[in-house]
């Protein structure tokens, strides 16, 4: 169901949908076959969730560009600098 309202969402991604949708089987066998993974598929679906989520979620770019029309240089550059340091931490 998840993966047909995405598609009908016009989400339009392949590489993305395709690491969703690899997710998702891997975690109903799991869940509900009972099957054991191995510890690369671990890794793999966390990784691939990680960048699902990343690339798809939005972006603050917009964010930056207000804070240009409405900032001077210096608040501008300290606001980036917190963005840059957050996105280090995670």
């Amino acid at each position: 169901e998840i993966l047909e309202e995405l598609k009908q969402s016009g989400f339009n991604d392949n590489r993305l949908f395709k690491k969703l949708k690899d997710t998702l089987l891997l975690s109903d066998l799991v869940k509900f076959a009972k099957l054991k993974p191995l510890p690369q598929d671990n890794e793999t679906c966390i990784l691939d969730a990680y960048i699902f989520i990343n690339e798809t979620k939005p972006v603050e770019k917009l964010e930056v560009e207000k804070d240009i029309a409405e900032n001077s240089d210096d608040e501008i550059s300290k606001k980036k600098s917190i963005m840059i340091e957050n996105e280090e931490l995670k």
